[in-house]
């Protein structure tokens, strides 16, 4: 009975924890990678200034798209 009691409580908890991981959405999943970029200073967003200025330090070609 013990055993029992027990697969049944490993099983609750089990099902539980999947229903709680549901799957991030489309937006949430870009939203996060746009975040990520950003903290590593691998992307300059919203910065015209500041991405021509790096652009020339590094002289590196720059890729500006207006929205």
């Amino acid at each position: 009975m013990r055993q029992f009691v027990l697969a049944l409580a490993i099983l609750c908890s089990l099902t539980l924890s999947l229903r709680a991981a549901e799957p991030m959405t489309r937006a949430d999943q870009v939203r996060g990678d746009k975040t990520d970029v950003e903290d590593a200073g691998l992307w300059i967003y919203n910065d015209l200034e500041k991405g021509i200025a790096e652009a020339k330090s590094n002289g590196m070609p720059m890729l500006v798209v207006f929205r």
